[in-house]
């Protein structure tokens, strides 16, 4: 199967994930939108010049890219795919396509001939060769991967559920079902997008401005 398709409609998914997990980095992006919003009041209350306006549309900037980067990625499990949330695009992996899952410096999704990456989980370097065995991938025909065993850290319990997820619902090393009775498909959240091009237009504009 080739790369992801991209889809006009977007990937919207009636009804509630069966389960979610949140990027481990969630709680460092909120406390600095938090910052970045106690910066922008400080700056407010001290003036509305240009200037100042400049500040602020720059640290909104900064918290949306924050908010982009550490609070949206994340993954949503529905009955029949994965919704794989990253910074600006969502993309929908059924079950069935799924083959492999390993994480590297980001989670790696293999889906044939097409690796899906998630940005909410990963490894620096460090964690990495102290992880080693995890190197070696984790299989969707591993047998009772879906275990959360103690010890586990948050990244491996997650890898270790997609994995008992993707094997109960048709997908495995040699099984799973790629091409177009289960198309990955990749739509841009055009609404981020639009906000991040905006703030950073205004800001330029207002620094223009102010100099």
């Amino acid at each position: 199967m080739g790369p992801a398709s991209e889809s006009p409609s977007g990937t919207s998914t009636r009804g509630r994930p069966e389960e979610k997990f949140s990027s481990p980095s969630a709680g460092f992006g909120w406390f600095g939108v938090v910052v970045a919003a106690a910066i922008v009041g400080l700056v407010l209350s001290d003036g509305r010049s240009v200037g100042h306006l400049a500040f602020v549309a720059g640290f909104l900037l900064f918290a949306a890219v924050i908010v982009s980067v550490n609070v949206r990625p994340s993954l949503h499990l529905y009955a029949e795919h994965l919704l794989v949330r990253n910074a600006l695009t969502d993309v929908r992996v059924p079950w069935a396509s799924i083959e492999m899952i390993e994480v590297r410096q980001v989670m790696e999704i293999d889906v044939g001939d097409h690796v899906v990456r998630a940005l909410a989980f990963g490894r620096t370097l460090r964690q990495q060769r102290s992880h080693a065995i995890s190197r070696r991938g984790t299989s969707v025909s591993t047998a009772g991967s879906g275990r959360a065993l103690q010890g586990v850290d948050y990244t491996d319990f997650v890898a270790s559920k997609l994995v008992a997820v993707a094997q109960s619902r048709g997908g495995g090393v040699g099984g799973g079902q790629t091409g177009s009775d289960h198309p990955v498909v990749r739509t841009w959240r055009w609404a981020e997008v639009s906000v991040l091009g905006g703030l950073g237009i205004l800001t330029a504009a207002l620094v223009v401005l102010a100099v």
